[in-house]
């Protein structure tokens, strides 16, 4: 497949955003970042802040859903994005119906975008998102110029 052979490269890449709090009360608590990029890596506080934010907007932009399982959240591989969330995050999306709300405890964008999907656990159930506007790239691009900032751990 053309796009396995493209990515090749990245296969080892795995990124770990942990979220902490979205109340006034714990506002100063930067999100915890880590990944590994060919080696670990970090964010500072900032680009962590701005890569959540990012990943939930492109999570509210995607009109399809779809259930999944836990064993299919577990088989995750490859190139992705892991978002943590505590205490959940609430975020609206929009169906191809209805808008609806989802308490979003963890969260795994997969690469490459253009071909990606947005994997959620809430509580106890797990779906998988797709399907969002491409607008010149602005959702996908914040994220991959996001990418660029992180620093190596030693």
């Amino acid at each position: 497949m053309f796009v396995n052979r493209a990515y090749r490269g990245l296969a080892a890449f795995t990124l770990v955003v942990t979220v902490f709090g979205s109340a006034a009360a714990r506002a100063a608590d930067p999100p915890d970042v880590r990944g590994l990029l060919a080696t670990p890596v970090s964010f500072r506080p900032d680009s962590a802040e701005k890569l959540a934010s990012s990943g939930v907007d492109l999570l509210a932009a995607c009109t399809f859903s779809h259930a999944a399982s836990e064993a299919e959240w577990h088989a995750i591989r490859g190139c992705h994005l892991h978002f943590k969330f505590d205490p959940p995050h609430e975020v609206t999306f929009v169906t191809m119906t209805r808008p609806a709300k989802i308490e979003v405890a963890e969260m795994v964008i997969t690469f490459p975008l253009s071909a990606g999907r947005v994997w959620v656990r809430s509580g106890d159930d797990y779906l998988w998102f797709a399907k969002w506007p491409c607008q010149q790239g602005r959702l996908e691009n914040s994220i991959q110029l996001l990418l660029k900032e992180a620093i190596p751990d030693r």
